[in-house]
């Protein structure tokens, strides 16, 4: 143990006293460390840790498993949730929820706040209880009694100052007497950041009909249950639903995932490659580091000489050599924990908003515990080829040369040019991933969304239905609004439709074309069902291909009609012309009205730009009210300079009406594609860094060959060779070290860019283009990077190199 100590003691002088070598070498480590920590911080807070529930492992997600429309994750029905209770012996209990709007017109500015409509067993299904007062009651999941709320920690302290008092209390929500009966402790805002929750109390049609999916259900595997077992039971149940109600649940099988997985695995993929690209930095990181040391060790050869000549073994001197190496890698580490801390708020910045548990990455205990490892291993990586080659050395032939053996010509040192070589393998890798995202976003933009997005305004509204319980008050209110807002100053159109983008407000049913046969129940067929005013499509510059538009003539009183786009003619309506067809929602059997198709509009890419154009239709506002609609309005200038109008406008209608969300469309649109922008942004960080130790990497070993063969130089010189023919030379040999990295990393590229085609649109895995000009890149800089050294052994003096060997 003593020994140990001196040896650390010793590395540490050694450290000290070489300042310049230990500056670089340890800012180099903690470039590759910080990028690793910082990474690997999200990774802890989104994938490793459990959800903060009691036996978080134990959720589950139950989904129905919706084959005809190949959604393995869609919504259920009320009475399909009750036999799922009903029947399932392994999962339970069981709760369903829904995600929701809750207007809060208290004190001050009206708001929005984002809520769950959950039934009774919720809390309990989630294993946590209020911090104050209570849940719901199962009579609660009734109209008659739901006019009870439970609101988040967060809310609670801002809206109402912590006031344990209000429990009991009434506040104003949806336009009417809300009793708050309990309070949720800090941290829980399940689903998606909920803040508040109200009973589940369905009306009686949604209670009694199965085609209406709108619920999400979160169940607890009993004890001693296996997720597999659970899953086959499912699956029983599945069949057994099916077969009782073909005509609702033909294709409609159940699917448990659990709930971590639920939340967190569609960034997983996103995740792990960005931690395989922080990792490859380490990598040539630690290469740049071990070449480092393999230049020092050449000038420590005399003093490793002497060492071995008084009888240090070689083990000793591995062990000297990795103590040495340890001690650099985690000093590096440390700078890379301040790099760390210092970057994961940035990084934090940059995450999409709706990327789960956000709030808990953090620089935390497994986090440090990762980073010391990571500097251990490190440690150890990087010094190891160096200690051995040291160990190797011949202490009879070194003590004889009487000087570092430092000796050498152009073509000594392959070790050193092997590592080189692989960071521009690894470099070129990254930097091609980074190239084929970069496209593949490109690519996202060029798409057509099929309407115009610049000078849009959008603001959400959700009307009461306490205040605004028939219909015809809600079309009064938005065709009011309509109205006043078309008369502000810069707005040149205004409309409103219930969904403009996919999301909250969206969606969907089954339908059934006049003189067709019914659709087969095992190949049900949903379309998108939209509610509009008239104005919409030109609002938004959606082209009219057939037909007309909504007008002031189509009420309550007229003819029921709907407005399908192209993507639903061309399937279901191939031959002739739409246009005076008519369907219905539902089965042939369904009271639904039959609508009379007046018009065809353009295709709309409201699901994402990757995704495909989905069958659509739309509904005049007057004859199919709906209180959750979006304000769209075009301006001629920047259309957030009228976001404080239109609110004062909303106010006017209505003081107590609270606005969700104003954004402009562009915002809206980009957000759903932000997650493949933020993987691009940190790949292409990484990738610049690695390119950056690459060029690092190629230039020191080209100077120190320079350095090593100065006497081959000044003999190729002597012997007549022009200086431009050593510029060459030198100048080649830079070039045949990336050359050979560049058909590495080729060969690695073709096997490793396949896993990313997930990540891609419209984009090959091996297109040519992105393989091609990263290469060329790659050899320019490699070339630039050989440069200085090649115009170094241009000026070798002959004479005095030849005079002092």
């Amino acid at each position: 143990m003593d020994t140990v100590l001196r040896e650390i003691r010793q590395g540490a002088r050694f450290l000290a006293k070489s300042r310049g070598f230990t500056l670089v070498a340890a800012a180099t480590l903690a470039l590759g460390i910080g990028a690793n920590t910082a990474i690997f911080s999200v990774i802890n807070a989104l994938l490793l840790r459990p959800l903060p529930y009691p036996d978080s492992g134990a959720l589950v997600m139950v989904w129905s498993d919706n084959r005809t429309q190949g959604w393995d994750r869609d919504l259920t029905s009320y009475p399909n949730y009750q036999d799922w209770k009903q029947y399932s012996e392994l999962v339970g209990p069981m709760a369903a929820f829904t995600g929701s709007r809750l207007a809060l017109t208290q004190e001050g500015e009206p708001e929005q706040i984002p809520g769950a409509q959950v039934s009774s067993a919720f809390f309990s299904v989630m294993g946590v209880e209020p911090r104050l007062g209570r849940g719901f009651a199962p009579e609660e999941e009734q109209k008659a009694f739901s006019n009870v709320i439970v609101l988040g920690h967060e809310l609670w302290n801002r809206r109402f100052g912590g006031d344990p008092s209000l429990v009991g209390r009434t506040i104003p929500i949806r336009g009417e007497k809300y009793v708050v009966v309990g309070v949720m402790p800090p941290g829980f805002d399940f689903p998606a950041g909920a803040q508040a929750w109200v009973p589940l109390a369905p009306s009686r049609m949604d209670s009694e009909e199965r085609r209406f999916l709108w619920l999400q259900v979160v169940g607890r595997l009993k004890p001693g249950a296996h997720l597999a077992k659970a899953q086959a039971e499912m699956k029983v149940i599945g069949d057994r639903l099916e077969r009782l109600h073909p005509l609702t649940n033909a294709g409609l099988g159940i699917n448990l995932v659990p709930l971590h997985e639920d939340l967190v695995g569609n960034v997983r993929p996103a995740l792990l490659l960005l931690f395989a690209a922080v990792f490859c930095v380490l990598l040539i990181a630690c290469s740049n580091v071990a070449n480092l040391l393999l230049a020092r060790g050449a000038a420590r050869s005399h003093e490793v000489a002497v060492r071995a000549a008084l009888g240090a073994s070689r083990r000793q001197i591995v062990r000297q050599h990795l103590i040495e190496s340890v001690l650099l890698g985690l000093l590096g580490g440390g700078l890379g924990v301040l790099l760390a801390s210092w970057g994961v708020p940035l990084l934090v910045t940059l995450i999409p908003p709706d990327m789960p548990r956000v709030a808990e990455i953090t620089v935390d205990g497994p986090v440090l515990a990762f980073a010391a490892f990571a500097s251990l291993i490190t440690g150890l990586l990087f010094g190891l080829l160096p200690a051995l080659r040291a160990a190797k050395l011949d202490p009879s032939t070194v003590l004889k040369d009487g000087k570092p053996t430092t000796a050498g010509g152009l073509r000594r040192g392959w070790t050193r040019q092997t590592l080189v070589s692989a960071e521009i393998a690894v470099a070129l890798v990254l930097l091609i991933g980074t190239g084929l995202l970069a496209k593949s976003i490109l690519q996202l933009q060029s798409v057509n969304p099929g309407f115009r997005t610049e000078g849009i305004l959008a603001a959400q509204l959700l009307l009461p239905a306490a205040k605004y319980p028939n219909p015809a008050q809600m079309s009064d209110f938005y065709a009011g609004l309509v109205e006043r807002v078309r008369t502000l100053p810069g707005v040149q159109q205004a409309a409103v439709a219930s969904t403009v983008l996919d999301g909250e407000g969206s969606r969907s049913d089954s339908f059934t074309v006049e003189g067709q046969p019914p659709v087969n129940p095992e190949e049900r067929i949903e379309v998108t069902v939209d509610t509009v005013t008239p104005g919409f499509f030109s609002t938004l510059g959606i082209p009219l291909v057939q037909g007309r538009d909504f007008g002031t003539e189509d009420n309550p009183q007229s003819v029921p009609v709907v407005i399908v786009n192209a993507a639903f003619a061309r399937r279901f309506l191939p031959e002739g012309n739409p246009v005076g067809k008519r369907i219905k929602y539902g089965g042939p059997q369904t009271p639904d009205p039959w609508m009379q198709i007046v018009g065809v509009v353009g295709d709309v890419h409201r699901s994402g730009l990757d995704q495909e154009v989905r069958p659509a239709t739309y509904r005049p506002h007057s004859q199919a009210p709906f209180p959750f609609l979006t304000l769209v309005v075009r301006t001629d200038g920047e259309p957030m300079k009228l976001a404080n109008s239109i609110r004062d406008q909303v106010w006017t209608l209505d003081r107590g009406q609270p606005i969700n969300r104003v954004a402009s469309l562009d915002e809206m649109l980009g957000g759903q594609s932000a997650q493949r922008r933020f993987n691009t942004l940190l790949l292409a960080l990484m990738s610049a860094l690695a390119l950056v130790l690459a060029a690092v990497g190629t230039y020191g070993v080209v100077s120190y060959l320079v350095g090593q063969g100065r006497h081959e130089i000044g003999v190729r010189l002597a012997l007549g060779a022009q200086s431009t023919e050593i510029f060459r030379l030198i100048l080649g040999y830079g070039l045949r070290l990336a050359s050979a990295g560049v058909v590495t990393g080729l060969v690695l590229a073709v096997v490793l860019t396949r896993w990313m085609g997930s990540q891609l649109f419209a984009v090959s895995t091996l297109d040519p283009v992105v393989f091609l000009g990263v290469s060329a890149v790659l050899l320019a800089i490699a070339v630039f990077a050989s440069y200085l050294p090649a115009r170094k052994a241009m000026q070798v003096d002959p004479v005095v190199t030849l005079r002092s060997s």
